[in-house]
């Protein structure tokens, strides 16, 4: 997890779409916090780490999701 974190970081440094993401996740994880709704709070995080995973494929393996080998899940 630690390995993955920092390469997150690094990545989020080259892209301010991800980074703008990344810092959008985190509010929701922390006012979902705040309420004290736990399935909303869990629900936000596995979502934010369930993107960022994507952003990291997407960064070093374009065109893999979209139409690709992964397909992005529709809500």
């Amino acid at each position: 997890l630690q390995n993955l974190t920092i390469l997150t970081i690094n990545l989020t440094r080259k892209s301010p779409t991800i980074e703008t993401k990344s810092k959008n996740a985190h509010i929701a994880i922390i006012d979902a916090f705040l309420e004290q709704d736990e399935d909303k709070c869990e629900r936000a995080m596995r979502d934010h780490l369930k993107d960022t995973c994507r952003e990291v494929v997407e960064h070093f393996y374009p065109g893999m999701i979209n139409g690709g080998l992964l397909k992005r899940e529709t809500s």
